[in-house]
């Protein structure tokens, strides 16, 4: 408040606004980038500004990172007189040290060794456990290699080479072999022993392991276990026969004509079978009763004797054969039937009668048989051709079809008719969801019917194609249309939803849509809404304030 006195009584007042007001942001400043290998920690950072100095950044971002990566940190300046400016500052955690080089020591083993997996140091990740693609577990003699990686998860990757060796150097365990014994022969099994690496290791000779000679034979074994470990042992054979042959009881040979004896046999410890022999004739054609002296001789000086009987007496025509019926479905051939005589031996019928028979019916053959010897007998024979096999019944796969199917008529086989192929009033074609029932019929042609029914099965049981749909996005409001898919029967289905269309706040929204193709499948899909306005209020062009001295 101003008074202004001019010295003569006379006085005016006057008042004058002051006005204080920062408008000045603090200064931008530029923030150096933080880093470290395994983790990193920022500090507020500071600025200037014309009226409160120094200004410390603040920030609702970390300020510690443990993981590999480059982040950003948002700091906000802020002068307390409404005046803020902002600056980014990154921060980055990259691990470029690889793990520590392990020195890995030998792994070795008699039969077999497995490896377990060597650890490592590493900067950030501590111990690091060693990986490979090699095996693991070594059974076989040698010497091996694995490499094994060790990688700390930040692409830092050492290496190093760890030797496998498995080296047998045990024979395996020397045996002690029983003695092999037989009357007429003797034959070995490969013996076995055990190993420390093999376990089980059986002998293997170049000698016999048969032996059918009398006498003591020596086998040579030897037990190899694969590995360069040999073990040898002997084992005896003895061969002694001192039995001979079981004396025979020979039955007496008979004949109605002649008689021929066949050598007889006996049984022999040793030898097995042992046929007689005999300095006496073989074959008598004349009638009465002789003797044949057999003599069984084992081939080792035992022998054994016995007494036959051979009688020959005549008496007796062909027998009668019995002949039984031929038969057939659709045709039928005779063959010559035989009968048995006691000197002519087998006697084959014949006839003036037909052999073949094509028509239904029953039929006599007469058959005459004749010895030769003016000795006739007869038999006679039916033949009798009758049809009564259906045609086989089929077993009709079911007709399957998701939106339709069609049948085509299916076939059987036939005794007479061989192929035989199903018709029916059914209807062949079907379109309509259901199970239907074709029932079909097979006919040989020779009055027998066979019937089979077959299923056709229209299911749909595949859903509509599962949509992907975008996402649908506005600045201030957002509005869905809804969407449409493919089904393998219905086409195209539309998606339905009781969520709803239209949304005009900011956010984000979900839309579950369900497709139904009619035939009891559905499919659903999500579908996302997001009204996100990101455009900023227009900057405004603001005019100078002007003074002359302040």
């Amino acid at each position: 408040n101003w008074t202004f006195n001019d010295g003569n009584g006379n006085t005016e007042t006057a008042a004058q606004k002051v006005i204080v007001k920062d408008t000045q942001k603090p200064v931008k400043p530029t923030l150096a980038d933080i880093t470290g290998e395994c983790s990193a920690t920022a500090t507020a950072p500071t600025t200037t500004d014309n009226c409160a100095g120094t200004v410390t950044g603040t920030t609702s971002d970390p300020l510690a990172y443990n993981a590999q990566g480059t982040y950003t940190i948002n700091w906000t300046f802020n002068d307390g007189n409404g005046n803020t400016e902002t600056a980014a500052q990154k921060v980055i955690v990259k691990d470029t040290e690889k793990p520590v080089k392990p020195t890995l020591a030998d792994i070795t083993g008699e039969c077999s060794v497995t490896a377990a997996a060597p650890t490592a140091t590493d900067n950030c990740a501590g111990t690091v456990t060693g990986t490979t693609t090699d095996p693991l577990a070594y059974n076989a003699q040698g010497t091996y290699t694995i490499n094994w990686t060790f990688d700390d998860g930040n692409g830092n990757v050492e290496t190093a080479i760890q030797k496998v060796i498995v080296k047998d150097t045990e024979k395996p365990v020397k045996p002690v072999l029983a003695d092999i014994t037989g009357e007429c022969s003797a034959t070995a099994a490969a013996p076995t022993t055990t190993d420390n690496c093999a376990g089980t290791v059986t002998g293997t000779t170049a000698d016999p392991l048969t032996y059918t000679a009398q006498g003591t034979y020596t086998i040579n074994w030897t037990f190899n276990d694969g590995n360069g470990n040999v073990e040898t042992a002997t084992q005896k054979v003895i061969v002694k026969d001192t039995e001979k042959p079981v004396k025979p009881t020979l039955a007496d040979i008979t004949g109605e004509c002649s008689a021929t004896a066949a050598a007889p046999t006996a049984t022999d410890n040793c030898a097995g079978t042992v046929t007689g022999t005999t300095a006496d004739p073989l074959t008598y054609t004349d009638q009465g009763t002789y003797t044949i002296n057999w003599t069984f001789d084992d081939g080792n000086g035992n022998v054994e004797t016995a007494v036959q009987n051979v009688i020959i007496k005549d008496t007796e025509k062909p027998a009668k054969p019995v002949l039984a019926d031929i038969t057939g479905e659709c045709s039928a051939t005779a063959a010559a039937p035989t009968a048995t005589d006691n000197c002519a031996g087998t006697v084959t019928g014949t006839t003036s009668d037909p052999l073949a028979y094509n028509a239904q019916g029953t039929y006599t053959i007469n058959w005459t048989f004749d010895d030769g010897n003016g000795n006739v007998e007869t038999a006679v024979q039916k033949v009798i051709i009758k049809d009564t096999e259906k045609p086989v019944k089929p077993v009709l796969a079911d007709i399957t079809g998701e939106c339709s199917a069609t049948a085509a008529a299916p076939t059987t086989t036939d005794n007479c008719a061989g192929t035989v192929t199903g018709t029916t009033t059914d209807p062949l074609a079907y379109n309509a969801q259901g199970t239907y029932t074709i029932n079909w019929t097979f006919d040989d042609g020779n009055g027998n019917v066979e019937t089979a029914v077959q299923k056709v099965i229209i299911k749909d049981t595949e859903k509509p194609v599962k949509p992907v749909l975008a996402d649908i996005t506005g600045e201030c409001s957002a509005t869905a249309a809804a969407p449409t898919t493919t089904d393998n029967c219905a086409g195209t289905v539309t998606g339905t939803t009781a969520d709803p269309l239209a949304y005009n706040a900011q956010g984000t929204y979900t839309i579950n849509w369900t497709f139904d193709d009619g035939n009891g499948n559905v499919e659903t899909a999500v579908q996302n809404v997001i009204v996100k306005d990101t455009e900023k209020p227009v900057k405004p062009t603001l005019a100078d304030i002007t003074g002359e001295c302040s």
